[in-house]
């Protein structure tokens, strides 16, 4: 079992996730500005966990390498994904991004993923941040910015960034090699990591494309 068996074995949910409507509308310039908006901040709420996520991932490491190699990986993410994001918002409008409120899917996509970074380890951590990383290497290599609208353009482009190919590269790598040696039941575990946090993906799009809100 690789980390590419773990993608093959969920494609129909992984195909699913790359073509939700809220993307096909990015790509296509169709989707409102206000739906946009949303996912913008929401995901910005995300990201602040994600960092979270990773910083015990580096906590949790034993070797030198790796903890060099992690705190790449939060560095990348606060100074360039995060970074470009805030000014992204600032582009289109967005202001006050620390008084949103989390949605009903950011609070427990978000809660699922420190609650299992602090009370697992390397590999499952791993395992419960790869799917964001991965499917965001992929949407920005499957859409078409060229026709989209202009605030929309950019924000596929950062998607296709070598460094950020990169980074995804060394944590399957990593995965891979902790698959290799683990039993039926560890990767088993590993697999329902993985899976969940494919479907929190998901949820995450169709939050945004419904502008979801608590009901009470």
């Amino acid at each position: 079992m690789r980390s590419k068996d773990l993608k093959e074995k969920h494609s129909d949910l992984w195909e699913r996730n790359l073509g939700h409507p809220f993307l096909k509308e990015i790509e296509s310039g169709d989707i409102p500005i206000e739906n946009f908006k949303f996912y913008m901040k929401q995901d910005y709420l995300y990201l602040l966990e994600y960092c979270k996520a990773i910083a015990l991932l580096i906590a949790k490491s034993e070797s030198e390498e790796k903890i060099r190699d992690y705190t790449e990986v939060l560095y990348k993410t606060v100074n360039l994904e995060i970074d470009h994001h805030r000014k992204y918002c600032e582009k289109v409008g967005i202001e006050n991004l620390e008084e949103t409120e989390m949605a009903p899917t950011t609070a427990a996509y978000t809660q699922y993923l420190v609650k299992t970074a602090y009370s697992e380890s390397v590999p499952e951590i791993i395992s419960v941040i790869l799917p964001c990383f991965w499917v965001y290497l992929d949407m920005g290599e499957e859409l078409d910015p060229i026709d989209t609208k202009e605030e929309y353009r950019e924000w596929i482009l950062m998607y296709r960034s070598k460094e950020f190919e990169e980074l995804i590269k060394k944590l399957k790598a990593d995965l891979d090699s902790y698959l290799e040696k683990m039993g039926e039941d560890e990767i088993s575990k590993i697999d329902e990591i993985f899976e969940r946090s494919l479907r929190y993906e998901y949820m995450f799009w169709e939050m945004s494309y419904t502008i979801e809100e608590w009901e009470i």
